[in-house]
């Protein structure tokens, strides 16, 4: 969230002069997360802003800004990149040849910053992987022994680790469903996410994709509010349980 104090803030650096340009530019980054009291702080220098002044406000949720913030900004919508154009650049800044360029700009998405990242698989990327392997077969093989061993070395993570973990898992499940439909074009998955998911994708189907889901987006909702990780997680594990295998 960003608070009334951080209103306070961009006002005094405001007032500082500018001695590199003539401009002053203020990015605020998901102006969205705004609460009431920081935005309305705000109105009068962003429908009257000081001379030489520019505020860009970034978002990916143009519709959950605030109508009094949002009416006084201009929208300009930045797409995603197009795969071709990602291609290209691998081939020129990263020496790829074009088939590994091309594969690596699909699962990329229209994102530069990740199509990076797969050139260099983080250890968190593949740590996060070889969880969400384990955490199917346990739930598949209903074994309770060895899901408390797996929650309690979940719930010693920090929150934003939990947090990374919960949004692969999410991915996971939508790429898996969208794979029985065998059109490997809308399918985003690197080699390693996709040696798992040649036996594992037949049991993410139309009878549980939404429930999963469901499931998932509460865990991760859950951790937000700095619920406690560890009933958090053996609840999403007897869940996906009760999802995966009949």
């Amino acid at each position: 969230m960003i608070y009334t104090e951080e209103s306070g803030n961009i006002l005094r650096k405001l007032n500082l002069k500018s001695f590199e340009s003539d401009y002053k530019v203020m990015i605020i980054w998901l102006p969205e997360k705004m609460k009431t009291e920081c935005s309305n702080k705000l109105l009068k220098i962003l429908e009257e802003p000081y001379p030489n002044t520019l505020f860009l406000l970034v978002t990916e949720h143009a519709e959950e800004i605030i109508t009094t913030i949002l009416s006084r900004t201009q929208r300009i919508k930045v797409s995603p990149l197009t795969q071709e154009n990602i291609a290209e650049q691998l081939v020129l800044q990263k020496h790829l040849v074009r088939d590994s360029a091309d594969q690596v700009a699909h699962v990329a998405s229209g994102s530069w910053l990740r199509a990076l990242r797969m050139l260099n698989e983080t250890d968190e990327s593949v740590y996060n992987q070889e969880k969400f392997v384990q955490m199917m077969r346990l739930c598949w093989e209903r074994k309770m022994l060895p899901v408390n061993e797996f929650v309690n070395e979940l719930a010693s993570l920090g929150r934003e680790k939990q947090k990374s973990f919960l949004m692969h898992c999410i991915r996971m499940l939508r790429e898996n469903f969208v794979r029985n439909f065998g059109i490997e074009k809308i399918v985003y998955m690197t080699e390693r996410e996709k040696t798992f998911s040649t036996r594992f994708s037949p049991y993410v189907h139309e009878g549980n994709i939404i429930p999963l889901f469901d499931e998932f987006e509460r865990a991760y909702s859950d951790i937000i509010r700095n619920g406690n990780g560890k009933i958090i997680f053996t609840d999403l594990c007897i869940k996906v349980m009760q999802n995966i295998r009949p």
